[in-house]
């Protein structure tokens, strides 16, 4: 069982504050210049990164499938961003 302390308590907090609370504010910022499809799309990319951050962090290698899946959702939200651009363009013109 880990250990309780005030450093494991203000580390929880921190990144509650920075990665949890700095993060909604500015997503919440963002969703009103976005369509809902992009919303829903960037906010799938996330979990998508966690497999990255633990590889660079832990050594752990991703699985085929895990790839496979991240880099779907990676190009279905590039995909999404680009035709919303041409989507745009069109109309102003």
């Amino acid at each position: 069982m880990p250990e309780v302390t005030l450093r494991s308590i203000g580390a929880v907090a921190a990144l509650g504050i920075v990665q949890i609370g700095i993060a909604a504010i500015l997503f919440s910022i963002a969703i009103k210049r976005v369509t809902a499809v992009q919303a829903n799309l960037i906010a799938v990319i996330e979990p998508v990164f966690n497999p990255i951050w633990v590889f660079i962090v832990l050594g752990e290698k991703p699985g085929i499938k895990t790839i496979a899946g991240g880099t779907l959702v990676i190009a279905a939200v590039t995909f999404s961003s680009v035709s919303g651009i041409f989507r745009t363009r069109q109309r102003i013109e």
